[in-house]
């Protein structure tokens, strides 16, 4: 071999100094650019957690986000009843090990504020001993019942500003919580019958 050859493709110094110039650029950009890039939003987290944890204690989910939507067992128009200015539906859905949970949400308040909101939240089991349990802790959450509301349920919370009814249908339990002023229990009580209709 000659070594005459290999001698002379070697690069100049110069060369060498500007290609290790532009790799050093290339890697800091590339640092910079992954430390710069923004963190995923945790609002679709933070939506279904809230739903998560207004549901019955079987629903640890794993969420699929949330958006505005028409919500299947319960109209814009019937939230209006009791919340005139309910809107549409915001919707948050997530699969969990033991089935689906489906929160629907109308107003501009919260559960946990007690003020402008009407909540429903539907656990759908697939997992029997998932369910028994359900039914089990929303049995004991119950403090007046409720004839003819599904397969059973009642009151779970009847204040000033703030009335709860809980019951379940089949493989399902719902949760309607509701704060609205003006709102009497039998009015919340015949939106959970419809809710139990479309169960």
């Amino acid at each position: 071999m000659d070594h005459r050859i290999r001698s002379s493709t070697r690069l100049p110094g110069a060369a060498l100094a500007v290609i290790v110039l532009l790799v050093g650029a290339c890697t800091t950009a590339s640092v910079s650019a992954t430390a710069s890039a923004p963190a995923p939003s945790s609002s679709a987290t933070e939506a279904a957690s809230a739903a998560t944890a207004a549901a019955p204690p079987s629903s640890a989910a794993a969420t699929s986000g949330s958006a505005s939507g028409t919500c299947k067992y319960l109209s814009d128009t019937d939230a209006a009843i009791l919340l005139p200015s309910a809107g549409q539906a915001k919707l948050t859905g997530a699969d969990t090990p033991a089935g689906t949970v489906t929160s629907c949400h109308w107003g501009t308040g919260s559960v946990a504020s007690k003020a402008n909101v009407v909540q429903l939240v539907v656990d759908e089991f697939k997992i029997d001993v998932a369910l028994v349990a359900a039914k089990k802790s929303l049995a004991a959450n119950v403090s007046t019942p409720i004839a003819g509301l599904g397969d059973g349920g009642g009151f779970s919370e009847q204040s000033s500003d703030m009335i709860s009814i809980e019951f379940f249908k089949g493989t399902k339990t719902a949760l309607l919580a509701v704060s609205a002023p003006g709102m009497t229990a039998d009015a919340v009580a015949a939106l959970a019958q419809k809710v139990a209709a479309n169960l």
